[in-house]
């Protein structure tokens, strides 16, 4: 999973790049939604800078279990703020 930050919206903002090469549209959906999901628990037990979020990810989203999903969000994210980006 990876994680880019662009400083451009007042608020943080949610974007994925999740292609077709992924699966089914319902798979695509469905890793959407638990990508969302964990970024909004994330995102409320720390303080994120408004900006641009984009996530990327591996199949291993729809089969993982969703503490070990957050747990890996929260890692990209402070990833992002030891490079000061």
């Amino acid at each position: 999973m990876s994680v880019v930050f662009a400083a451009v919206e007042p608020h943080p903002a949610l974007a994925f790049a999740i292609g077709k090469k992924f699966g089914t549209a319902v798979e695509r959906n469905r890793a959407r939604r638990r990508l969302r999901s964990a970024f909004h628990d994330v995102a409320k037990a720390r303080v994120l800078p408004p900006g641009a979020y984009q996530i990327s990810c591996s199949r291993a989203v729809l089969t993982s279990d969703y503490t070990m999903l957050a747990t890996s969000l929260d890692r990209c994210l402070d990833r992002l703020s030891v490079r000061g980006t």
